[in-house]
């Protein structure tokens, strides 16, 4: 019988992670128990705290973890082969975020490999060597941008066929809902990884000219929320500790293993990504959650977040501008929240369901040739 395997090489918990997480927790429930989890033993127990996928550990026996907690990429490279040859030839192979170069080359793997990013920018010259392997080898390659699959299409002509686009995400709307709007509280929120691609620097700066022009607008009570991890935190703590405009305002910077407590009370979510903002996972469960999303105008942001509900800035925003949205979004009246709260979930609700992806994942291990 085949079976697929889904690789995850990271140690660390971002939106690709909870996103194949996620994908594969609703496979298990509708019976797919030929679809594998594989991870590092670290990234699970990281996983498994996170209250909207701890009922992964109720599917353990379709989990194989693995031993590995960062180092060199060659040494990561030697695990994942030492982990793969343990399969026969029917396995298909499912790498996302790391990929072990020139496994394929002599082999006859069966590998499906996913592109999350929404450019080849931010990739130094082994990040582009590692990705462009992995193109060249593998049987199925899955894109999440419109704009890059056309791309590779193009570059990869004689595999075009074989290269397709993710249809979107999802987003759980049961788990992910708002309260009432009288319940709803001036909460503006960033939930993502601290990387440079999100610009939350550019955002942390701009913190203080918000807060002081919601101030002179009468709006009261605001809070900050920065809920994530990545390699920018020490700096963002750092910035902030040294500077004096923070001093009164109401910030938290946490890594949130329960978003959902933030984003159902909150009414603003950031998502200034460069680039493009589609399809971020963060972004959707901010909408599903009654969030009026403020985003950079770039790329395919435009498929995930209509202006009919959204707010949109130029990929180099200045503290003014955004500020000025704020303003206009907390200013509004309940009515008109709710209106465009409404747009933004019947939105999802018809764009970005489990059940679509399920359906072309399982298309790509099993309804094609190798």
């Amino acid at each position: 019988m085949k079976q697929a395997l889904i690789v995850l090489a990271t140690t660390v918990i971002g939106g690709a992670e909870k996103r194949f997480a996620e994908l594969w927790l609703h496979m298990q429930k509708k019976g797919l128990s030929t679809i594998k989890l594989v991870l590092p033993q670290v990234t699970y127990e990281k996983l498994i705290e996170i209250e909207q996928l701890s009922s992964i550990a109720d599917y353990r026996e379709n989990i194989v973890l693995y031993s590995w907690s960062g180092g060199s990429y060659l040494q990561q490279r030697e695990v994942l082969i030492e982990l793969i040859e343990d399969y026969d030839s029917d396995t298909i192979f499912h790498f996302i975020l790391g990929y072990p170069i020139f496994i394929n080359l002599l082999n006859r793997y069966n590998i499906v490999y996913t592109y999350t990013s929404t450019s080849f920018q931010q990739l130094n010259f082994k990040g582009k060597v590692g990705v462009f392997s992995a193109f060249f080898e593998a049987n199925r390659v899955d894109i999440l941008d419109p704009r890059i699959t056309k791309r590779l299409k193009n570059i990869l002509f004689w595999k075009k066929n074989r290269i397709s686009n993710t249809p979107g995400s999802f987003v759980d709307r049961e788990y992910y809902h708002s309260v009432a709007i009288e319940k709803k509280r001036n909460y503006l929120v960033f939930l993502g990884r601290l990387e440079a691609v999100k610009q939350v620097v550019e955002f942390i700066k701009a913190i203080p000219t918000i807060n002081q022009k919601l101030v002179d607008a009468g709006i009261k009570d605001q809070e900050f929320f920065l809920l994530g991890t990545g390699t920018l935190e020490k700096t963002i703590l750092e910035y902030i500790s040294h500077n004096p405009s923070y001093k009164d305002i109401k910030i938290h910077i946490y890594f949130e293993k329960k978003p959902v407590e933030i984003l159902k009370y909150s009414k603003i979510f950031f998502s200034l990504q460069k680039y493009s903002n589609y399809p971020s996972k963060s972004l959707l469960e901010a909408i599903s959650c009654g969030n009026i999303p403020i985003v950079t105008d770039n790329g395919d942001t435009r498929l995930i977040a209509p202006e009919s509900f959204s707010y949109y800035v130029e990929e180099e925003f200045s503290a003014e501008l955004l500020a000025e949205k704020c303003v206009e979004i907390l200013k509004m009246d309940n009515g008109m929240l709710q209106s465009k709260m409404h747009q933004a979930q019947d939105f999802i609700d018809s764009n970005f369901s489990v059940d679509k992806n399920i359906e072309y994942f399982s298309s790509l291990y099993f309804g094609g040739e190798r």
